[in-house]
Formats: C-alpha cells, sequence, structure tokens
C-alpha cells in the first residue's frame, strides 16, 4: 500500500523536548585527529586544481574534527526496508534516506518533498527494544562496514545487554553474513528484506560514528577487536607483503595505464589483488599482514581497518574526485599515509559536474613510484 509522508531532518526531532517518538542523547564527544603531513603528495598536489571531498577538506589540512556520536532511540516507528527508512509521527526523517536506492527499497519522492512509501500490509509487529544495523546501499562494502557494522563501535556491553534483538538487511552477500558473524553477537536476529515494513516498539540506532566523512576515533579499537575474535593466519610468506588493489573491473573511474602501472609496480614485489573476488577472512589477512600498499580510490580500501599500525598506504586519486575518508581513516589508524594524484580525460573547457565517476584519467607512474620509494624507506 502506497502512502504518502512528510519529510522532516533528524535534528529537528532529536531538538523537539519530549517528542513522543524521538530522544537521543550523546554516546562520546567531537575529537580533534591530526592529520600526518603527505610525504611526497604535498609536491604534487599544488599541480592540480581540485574539488576536494567532503566540501570544505584541504589537502593542506593538518587535522579535522570528528562527528560526535548520539544513540538515537525510536519509540513505536515503523521501519521500512533494507536501508532503515524510519517513518516517526507520520514523518519520513530524510536522514534515514541516504544511499537508500528508491527502486529496490519500494519509495519515491514527490516534487513536493513528499516520500512515498510502498509499506507492506499486513505489517510484522515488533515488541520490545530493538538494534538497527539497517543502511542503505548495504551492498557496498564501504557502507555496509562503517554505516551498517561500525555504528556498534561508540556503544558499550551494557547496552546490547539490554536489547531484545536486532534488525539487519537481509544478507545476500557472504562478507554481509561474514560481518554480522565477527560482531559476536547473540541477539535474535531479524533479516529485512526489500521493501518490507515493520512496526518498532523501541528502534536503537547508533547513529553513524563516520558521519560525512569524519570518522570518530572509536572505530580503531572496534574493527581490531573485529579481527581479534578471528584472528587471520600470520604464517610467513602466505600472504603478500606489498599489495596493489586492482580496480581494473570497476566501471567507475576506470584507470588508463593501470596495467601498465601493476606490470612496473610488479617488478618492485607488488602483488595485484581483487578484494572483490575474496572472502572477507581472506581481505582481512590480507591486509593484516601487509606492510605497504598501493590503491586507487574505492570501496575497497575500507580493509584498511584491519591494517597494523605503521603500515604504508598510497592512494591514487583522479583529480576531479579527491575524496579524503581514507586519509582520515589512516590517521586514526595510525597508517603511514601519501597520496598521487592523476589527471581525469576532460578538456580544460569542459563544464564542472560534480559526478565525475564516468571519467577516465591516468597517473603518472613516476609520481607512484616516488611514493613508493619513500614508503619503503620509512619503514625499512
Amino acid at each position: 500500500m502506497r502512502q504518502n509522508f512528510p519529510i522532516v531532518g533528524l535534528q529537528q526531532l532529536v531538538d523537539t523536548p519530549n517528542h513522543p517518538h524521538v530522544r537521543a542523547r550523546a554516546l562520546a564527544p567531537s575529537v580533534q585527529v591530526m592529520l600526518p603531513p603527505l610525504p611526497t603528495g604535498q609536491f604534487q598536489l599544488p599541480r592540480f586544481t581540485i574539488p576536494t571531498q567532503p566540501g570544505g577538506a584541504h589537502w593542506s589540512a593538518d587535522h579535522y574534527w570528528s562527528v560526535a556520536p548520539v544513540l538515537i532511540e525510536f519509540h513505536n516507528i515503523i521501519v521500512h526496508s533494507a536501508a532503515g527508512i524510519i517513518c516517526a509521527g507520520g514523518q519520513v526523517i530524510a536522514n534515514t534516506l541516504h544511499q537508500a536506492n528508491q527502486q529496490d527499497e519500494g519509495w519515491a519522492l514527490q516534487p513536493d518533498g513528499i516520500a512515498e512509501l510502498d509499506l507492506t500490509e499486513p505489517m510484522v509487529g515488533l515488541p520490545g527494544r530493538h538494534l538497527s544495523l539497517l543502511t542503505g546501499n548495504a551492498a557496498n562494502y564501504y557502507h555496509w562496514m562503517l554505516d551498517g557494522l561500525g555504528r556498534l563501535a561508540a556503544i558499550d556491553a551494557a547496552e546490547i545487554a539490554g536489547l531484545d534483538g536486532m534488525l539487519h538487511p537481509d544478507c545476500t552477500l557472504p562478507m554481509q553474513r561474514d560481518g554480522v558473524r565477527r560482531l559476536g553477537l547473540t541477539l535474535p536476529a531479524q533479516a529485512v528484506t526489500h521493501g518490507t515494513s515493520f512496526w518498532v516498539e523501541t528502534l536503537v540506532v547508533p547513529w553513524s560514528v563516520v558521519g560525512d566523512h569524519v570518522p570518530h576515533p572509536a572505530i580503531a579499537p572496534f574493527f581490531a577487536n573485529f579481527v581479534s575474535r578471528h584472528p587471520p593466519a600470520a604464517a610467513p610468506g602466505l600472504y603478500p607483503r606489498r599489495l596493489y588493489i586492482d580496480r581494473r573491473s570497476s566501471p567507475n573511474r576506470k584507470l588508463v595505464n593501470e596495467t601498465q602501472l601493476i606490470a612496473t609496480l610488479a617488478g618492485h614485489g607488488f602483488v595485484a589483488i581483487q578484494p572483490e573476488n575474496l572472502t572477507l577472512s581472506a581481505q582481512i589477512a590480507l591486509f593484516a599482514n601487509a606492510e605497504i600498499i598501493v590503491a586507487p580510490h574505492g570501496a575497497a580500501l575500507t580493509s584498511i581497518l584491519f591494517c597494523r599500525p605503521g603500515t604504508v598506504l598510497i592512494e591514487l586519486h583522479m583529480n576531479s574526485w579527491v575524496l579524503w575518508n581514507f586519509r582520515r581513516l589512516a590517521a586514526i589508524i595510525g597508517l603511514r599515509y601519501d597520496c598521487v594524484v592523476g589527471q581525469d580525460d576532460q578538456p580544460a573547457d569542459a563544464p564542472a559536474t560534480d559526478w565525475p565517476h564516468p571519467f577516465t584519467w591516468t597517473v603518472d607512474i613516476a609520481d607512484v613510484l616516488a611514493a613508493v620509494a619513500h614508503g619503503l624507506q620509512a619503514i625499512a
């Protein structure tokens, strides 16, 4: 049954005194996180005019302020589909539409700012307190690990003990199932499929510890524990110490000279891997045993969460899409970070766009080798 709901921002509800459906409390304060300098990238970046992401970020920044995570309790609400779209008091919360695919999740945005939801009837009722791991775009490795599982980083065991169950997306992917298993939770679980709806008495949502790419340091010990529950093998020679993350199968931001780059790095002991073809356990083992990683920007770099402090990460950016989320994660985890920026294929007079993912680009292999040489010297 399709129903229309006005859209409201979560902060507006949180700021409403004695709101009948929404309550919030702080889990941790915002923290200043220092960013180490870019050893070779600082000399390459001035060559480009780059629209860094998130807005306002800049390569010369020496710190950022993290998000301040909060715990939201939603009372007597409707939760819709695997993305966890929440309808409270007859209003859809705008924040829960983020990354929620309209076709998959059964919703539409009307021209007048009204959300139209295709609600399941009859609706299943869930009494008690339930933890939500629902998130938009949960098939994306980055969003599942950080917006889904990672939201537990700032809550404690006492909070978990007071729950009656948890909701998570219908885990069709092996990495999703393995991720839930590694949480070590014994709560009764409700898998939520695309398009289904539930009435929930109390839905507990630890609001993102990542925010708009400003991660809170709590994620470092959380993912360290995530690994330690199922530690990776560490047999000498079992895993390559020098990794290149191969993006040739991705349709977005195609690196034109990637095959040449891979061949060149192979001469320096680097092994190219395609993480999307590996289990989560294999990715954890690879990144936990690596000493230096070279990678174009992409979701596969989420696995730096499993690296040991001191590991070198050299991230390759297309000049028209420089997103600093992995640089900030690297700072929290204690990695040695550097970057190389390459040139996209757009004419100089091409109109600006905020969606450059179809662009192709080229990186200067000499710049990459210079960053590699500096990284290897740092860990020698």
